[in-house]
This record gives C-alpha cells, sequence and structure tokens, in this order.
C-alpha cells in the first residue's frame, strides 16, 4: 500500500485516507449478496499495488465464535479508492488470500475453521480475480496438510514463483522451507541453515 494510505473501520463503515488521516473518504461497499444481517464483521484487509489499484478483503463470521468460513469477500479498486467492485465471494473455507496484483490471488483453506491458526487442506489460486479457482495442493479427504499451518509465513514475489515456511511435525518452530517456480503446482523443500547452539 503507498505510504499515505490508510483504511478504518467502525459500526460497519469503511474509510479510506490518500493523505495519513488529514482526510478520510467514506467507502460506499455494497453489501454481499448471500451475507446474512447477523454476520459479524471481524476482518478487513486492504492492500494496494499502485496508487491506483488495489483490492479490499472483508473478513465475517455467521456467529460470535468465527465457525463459518464462507463469508469471505474481495471488492476491487483501479482508481485509488474512490469507487469499488461488486464483491466477490471466496470459495468455502478460504480463510487467508495472498494477493499477486489485481488479479493473480492464492489462497488457503482451513482443515477446521474454528481452530486459530489451525491446519490447512488445500492451497488454491485465481488468475481472474476470485471469479474461477483452481486448486493447486490438497490434503486427503478429511485430512490436512502436513507441516503447512494456516498463518505460516508464506509469499509470492510474482504469480510463478513463492516461498513458505512449515511447522515441525514434533512442536511448534519452524521445519522447512518450501519454494515453488510455477506458481504452486509443485513445492520443492529447501534446508534451512544450522542454528548455533541448536
Amino acid at each position: 500500500m503507498p505510504a499515505a494510505f490508510g483504511v478504518f473501520t467502525s459500526t460497519g463503515t469503511t474509510y479510506l485516507t490518500h493523505d495519513l488521516g488529514v482526510t478520510w473518504l467514506k467507502l460506499n461497499l455494497a453489501r454481499p449478496q448471500g451475507l446474512r444481517s447477523s454476520a459479524e464483521f471481524f476482518n478487513l484487509e486492504t492492500t494496494f499495488f499502485s496508487t491506483h489499484d488495489g483490492v479490499l478483503a472483508d473478513y465475517n463470521c455467521s456467529v460470535s465464535a468465527c465457525t463459518s468460513a464462507n463469508l469471505n469477500y474481495v471488492y476491487a479498486t483501479s482508481d485509488g479508492g474512490n469507487h469499488w467492485s461488486q464483491p466477490v465471494q471466496l470459495p468455502a473455507n478460504v480463510e487467508r488470500v495472498i494477493f499477486i496484483d489485481s488479479t493473480h490471488w492464492f489462497g488457503l483453506a482451513a482443515f477446521d475453521p474454528s481452530v486459530d491458526h489451525g491446519p490447512i487442506n488445500r492451497l488454491m489460486r485465481t488468475a481472474d480475480g476470485g471469479r474461477h479457482w483452481e486448486t493447486l495442493v490438497t490434503a486427503s479427504a478429511g485430512g490436512s496438510l502436513p507441516g503447512w499451518d494456516l498463518f505460516s509465513p508464506i509469499d509470492f514475489t510474482d504469480p510463478l514463483h513463492g516461498w513458505a515456511t512449515t511447522t515441525g511435525s514434533n512442536g511448534p518452530g519452524v521445519s522447512s522451507l518450501r519454494v515453488t517456480r510455477d506458481g504452486g503446482a509443485t513445492w520443492t523443500d529447501r534446508s534451512l541453515p544450522a542454528v548455533p547452539g541448536a
């Protein structure tokens, strides 16, 4: 996001600043179809790729325990946030999105949406701003991907190249580094440097 941009949400209304909070613009975001009136907002994530192009992810849940992950939406802007697209709903159980640009996104689907920082069972991607998704890596029915954690560091430098750290099977902590050169379709393990005294 450009350094002067910022987003603030209060009582269901979202505001955008272009000048470090000197002035604020109220965003007129279309209410998503299918979003129940009882849904609770719990997170807003804004990513700008330039002074014009950006996305805004709106995460909601149906109850206070946030056991439903089917209420998550993304809006896009091409004029610096003055106008936003109709919301695009994320696939079921996609709880985290990594935005590369306005159209290329990666989504992580949770094995159990009610567990914070829990394991994931699918890595997905879209090349058309969330209208169509492709599953890249998936666990067996009812299972989770070994070592993959919903909030472990994952980053893509472009739509093809990315890396992810994985957790150890014997407890918390990073155990390996995985890299991809084909947009997440395949991953290769890399060794981490030895820690002195460990």
